[in-house]
C-alpha cells in the first residue's frame, strides 16, 4: 500500500515538475518591454527598406501689431513614403489639406548611372525632373529621408504609463542633429510661409532646444508601432531665426509686431514593412518628361562662384 502511494507521489511530483519547467520556459521566452523596444530600433535603424505614413498637424496663427487673428493656418499634411534604402530609390507622396480642400504632389527618386534624377508633380499635374550628384540633396529636395536615426542604448529613453496593455510607450529626446536632419524633409515643408526652403542652417544656434519624440512600442508585433515628435517649440524658435535673418537690423521695429506661434504641432509616423517595402514603378508621363532642371548642385556652384567674382 505505502509503495503504491509512493509511486502515485513520485508521478504526481513529476508531473508538477514538468508543468513547472513549461510555464518557467516560457515565461523566460517572453521579452520585456525594453527588449522590444531595442528590437524596434535596431529594426528601423538597419532597414533596407520601409513604408512610412506621416500626418503632421496643428495650428498656426500669424499675428501682426498685437492682433492674433490677423491669419490662422490649420496644417494637416499627409506623407506616405516607400522607400528602397540599398538599391537608393524611394516614392513621396504628400497630400495638403486645408479649408479650400486638398491638393497632391509625388516624387521619385531613381539612381542613375552615379547620379540621382527626381521627378515631381506639382498640384497641377506636370512632371518636372532634376539631376543631383548627391543623394543627400536628392532626399532634400524630394523630402524623403528618415526621420529619427534612434540611440541603440535603453538609457537614452524614459518608460511612461499607457492605458493600452498591447503597447508600451517611452519618451525620447531628438539630438541637434537628428533635428536637422528632421527639417529637412519634414520642417522646411513650411518654408513656403516665409520663403526659405533652407530651415535647417537657422538651427546652429538651437542646440539648448529640447524636443522629445514618443515612442509607442507593439508587444504583440515586436515592433515599434509609432513615433510622435512635438514640434510647436522648435518651429516657433526656427521661425524667430529665420525672421530676424530676413529682417535686418532695419526691419527690428517691424519684427517686433510680426509674431508666428505654432499651437499643438505634430508630426506622427508609423512604420511598416520593414525590409519589404512596397514596389512601385514611375510613371510613364514622368520617365518621358522633356523638362529638364539639368544638374542642380553644379548649377548652384557656378552660380555661387560667379557672384563671388563680381
Amino acid at each position: 500500500m505505502r509503495g503504491k502511494m509512493n509511486k502515485s507521489l513520485r508521478k504526481g511530483i513529476s508531473v508538477i515538475m514538468v508543468a513547472t519547467t513549461i510555464v518557467l520556459s516560457l515565461t523566460g521566452c517572453k521579452k520585456s518591454d525594453d527588449e522590444l523596444l531595442l528590437k524596434g530600433v535596431a529594426a528601423l535603424n538597419s532597414a533596407k527598406s520601409y513604408d512610412a505614413k506621416a500626418v503632421l498637424s496643428g495650428k498656426l496663427k500669424i499675428a501682426f501689431g498685437g492682433n492674433e487673428k490677423d491669419r490662422n493656418i490649420d496644417t494637416n499634411i499627409q506623407i506616405d513614403q516607400n522607400v528602397f534604402v540599398e538599391e537608393e530609390r524611394a516614392k513621396v507622396g504628400i497630400v495638403l489639406n486645408s479649408g479650400k480642400g486638398s491638393s497632391k504632389t509625388e516624387a521619385y527618386l531613381e539612381k542613375n548611372a552615379g547620379e540621382y534624377d527626381v521627378y515631381t508633380s506639382g498640384i497641377d499635374g506636370k512632371w518636372k525632373k532634376m539631376v543631383f550628384s548627391d543623394i543627400s540633396e536628392a532626399k532634400k529636395q524630394t523630402g524623403i529621408e528618415k526621420m529619427i536615426q534612434l540611440a541603440d542604448s535603453i538609457d537614452s529613453y524614459t518608460k511612461k504609463e499607457s492605458s493600452n496593455e498591447n503597447e508600451a510607450v517611452y519618451e525620447y529626446t531628438l539630438t541637434l542633429d537628428s533635428l536637422k536632419k528632421m527639417s529637412s524633409g519634414i520642417v522646411s515643408s513650411y518654408g513656403y510661409i516665409i520663403g526659405e526652403k533652407n530651415i535647417e542652417k537657422y538651427m546652429d544656434g538651437l542646440k539648448d532646444t529640447k524636443v522629445s519624440a514618443t515612442i509607442v512600442v507593439d508587444r504583440e508585433n515586436e515592433c515599434i508601432k509609432s513615433i510622435e515628435v512635438s514640434l510647436a517649440d522648435l518651429l516657433n524658435k526656427v521661425f524667430d531665426e529665420v525672421v530676424k535673418s530676413k529682417m535686418g537690423k532695419d526691419g527690428q521695429d517691424v519684427l517686433k509686431d510680426l509674431k508666428f506661434n505654432w499651437e499643438n504641432t505634430t508630426i506622427k509616423t508609423e512604420y511598416s514593412n520593414i525590409n519589404n517595402a512596397t514596389k512601385y514603378e514611375v510613371p510613364q508621363d514622368a520617365l518621358k518628361t522633356k523638362e529638364v532642371i539639368g544638374n542642380v548642385k553644379e548649377e548652384l556652384a557656378k552660380q555661387d562662384k560667379k557672384a563671388k567674382g563680381k
